[in-house]
Parts: C-alpha cells; sequence; structure tokens
C-alpha cells in the first residue's frame, strides 16, 4: 500500500519490514520513538498485533521466529475513520460515507471491549478528498471500497495538524459484519436504491452484485 500512498501524495506511518533484522527495527524506533506497533504482513485485521514500548520489548519480539513475517510502524493515536463507497466502472464514487469507531479495532480485539461504531451523517472534506485521491492511486473499477484512515489527535510533524486524516489501510470489499445495511439505512437505502440512467449502467451492476456479495 505505501508506495501507492506516496505516489498520491497520501500521509501514512512509517513503516518497516520485521525481516530487516532487530537492528534495523532498533534504528527505526529511534527515527519515530516508542511505541510501535508490530502486525503480521499478511490481512487479518488486529489479530497477531502487537503495541511494544520499549527497547527491551522490541529485543524480545525479535526473538521470536515469527517476527520476520511481520511489518513495523510507527504509532499513531486518533479516531480511525473509514471512507466507504462504491465505484463504477469509470474509478467514479456514486456511492460514499463515514464510519468512525471510536475505540479502534485492535483495541477492541486485544482488550476485549464491546464492538462499537457509528455511521456519520457528515463527511469532513479532507476525508473525501484522501478517499478519493486513494481510488485513483489504487486505479479501483467496479466494486466496493473500505478505507481506513487515522483521524490525529494531535499534531504530528509532517504527518498532519489535529484533525487532519492519515491513511492505515486499504480494503477492496465492503465493510465486515452488518456494517453495509447500517451504512444503507443511515443513508437513506442508497446501497440498495441506486440510480442508475441506463440499461447498460443497470446490467453491470447486477453483475457486481452477483459477483461480489
Amino acid at each position: 500500500m505505501k508506495k501507492y500512498y506516496k505516489a498520491a501524495g497520501i500521509p501514512t506511518a512509517r513503516q518497516m519490514k520485521g525481516s530487516e533484522g532487530a537492528s534495523v527495527a532498533l534504528r527505526f524506533a529511534g527515527e519515530v520513538g516508542y511505541p510501535l506497533i508490530a502486525k503480521p504482513d499478511v490481512g487479518v485485521g488486529a489479530g497477531g498485533t502487537h503495541k511494544i514500548h520499549n527497547q527491551e520489548e522490541l529485543e524480545a519480539f525479535f526473538l521470536q521466529a515469527e517476527a520476520r513475517n511481520y511489518v513495523i510502524e510507527e504509532f499513531i493515536t486518533g479516531d480511525i475513520c473509514s471512507y466507504d463507497a462504491i465505484v463504477d466502472s469509470k474509478g467514479n464514487p456514486f456511492f460514499e460515507s463515514m464510519t468512525v469507531w471510536p475505540p479502534s479495532i485492535m483495541d477492541i480485539v486485544n482488550k476485549q471491549l464491546d464492538l462499537s461504531y457509528f455511521v456519520s451523517k457528515e463527511m469532513p472534506d479532507g476525508l473525501r478528498d484522501l478517499g478519493r485521491r486513494t481510488v485513483k492511486a489504487f486505479d479501483v473499477h467496479s466494486r466496493f471500497v473500505h478505507l481506513e484512515f487515522f483521524r490525529l489527535d494531535k499534531n504530528r510533524g509532517a504527518l498532519g495538524r489535529q484533525g487532519d486524516f492519515v491513511a492505515l489501510e486499504v480494503n477492496m470489499r465492503p465493510a465486515g459484519g452488518y456494517t453495509p445495511d447500517i451504512l444503507s439505512g443511515a443513508m437513506g437505502n442508497q446501497i440498495y436504491t441506486v440510480r442508475l440512467k441506463t440499461t447498460e449502467e443497470k446490467n453491470e451492476f447486477i453483475r457486481f452484485v452477483h459477483e461480489r456479495m
């Protein structure tokens, strides 16, 4: 993801691969500071994620064989906000919405918190801009996207100021669970009552739904 974010000028947390080794990780920690987040380099949500608070914990982490299959990232605080959209065959969103997770999914999983989140009636222009730029950067066509961002709770230097959005991850699918139904209800049933102008658009949307839902 990182190279596409960089090409589009979208801010995102700095990262290194666990396969680069402990010595590189120690230098990385010196640059970005503690805590760090270590997460498996595969799409598993927040499963297997570790928060590393100091050098002792970082060195202990690299004693594990699976460390080489992780990525290490600077720790960013703030609400998790997602840009959820349906994108047409030309890469243009015809449905857009914002969902907010006050406790992050990582905290919900690791601290066994109750799952809670909500769909916002409004989408800040900053999130809309970054969401659309991400769609263009990844050359997305004819699908749902669920793009996650941090909304910074304090100034973070080059990453942005409090209230700015920083990219977390891309998901080329709808949000999980019952979220599509929540999105549809919150946004006036727009997901299931899309207004399509031509027979060609209607047929394309029918194929899209059959292939991906």
